[in-house]
């Protein structure tokens, strides 16, 4: 072999390693991208998609929707245990308890939020005047709009001081608050919030 068949090859070969080079760094572009892209979907389906799951009380085999707000996971429904006995219950339970029946209401695993983890819930959905919006519209937290134009939902909240207890009030105008409420004479929703 000549020399200039020798420099000819040589050519060749440096044009194909630079050509092998650019198919290289074209894959590793597409690949990052690739997955940017799925990184950022990801990200999307996890920041729109709610989280939901199905409990069954097993103290009376009833079953509760529940879903995951932020890193909390609440009942979608009112509790609906009724603690007396078919023989203690002069009335029909209508879900409503009372501050001392509400503290124990909840099934093993679960308990009455404290004021702290109702704070959280707020915040996370964006303040006192979206979070109820969003639990209405975007995590169904209310089944059924009260027809009363002027309705009020409470739930208990564990926290407590002397005379009052606190409980999430959600209002019509769909703004929502943490407020204390007589203990001795109130009774109010329950919503059980996983340990």
């Amino acid at each position: 072999m000549n020399t200039a068949n020798l420099i000819q090859c040589f050519n060749s070969l440096d044009l194909l390693w630079r050509i092998l080079g650019v198919i290289g760094s074209i894959i590793a572009i597409g690949g990052a991208i690739t997955s940017f892209v799925k990184r950022d979907k990801i990200k999307k389906i996890f920041t729109k998609t709610k989280i939901e799951g199905i409990f069954t009380d097993p103290r009376d085999d009833k079953k509760y929707r529940t879903i995951k707000i932020g890193r909390q996971i609440w009942f979608a429904q009112n509790l609906e245990y009724n603690l007396k006995s078919k023989e203690e219950s002069k009335e029909e339970f209508t879900g409503h308890y009372d501050w001392e029946t509400a503290k124990i209401a909840c099934p093993l695993g679960w308990h009455l939020p404290s004021r702290e983890e109702c704070e959280k819930l707020i915040k996370f959905l964006g303040g006192k005047e979206n979070a109820g919006k969003k639990l209405i519209e975007d995590f169904k937290f209310l089944q059924k709009i009260p027809s009363n134009p002027n309705w009020t939902y409470c739930w208990w909240a564990a926290s407590e001081n002397d005379c009052s207890a606190f409980c999430i009030k959600l209002k019509r105008n769909n703004s929502i608050d943490i407020v204390s409420d007589n203990k001795n004479t109130a009774s109010n929703f329950v919503r059980c919030i996983k340990d």
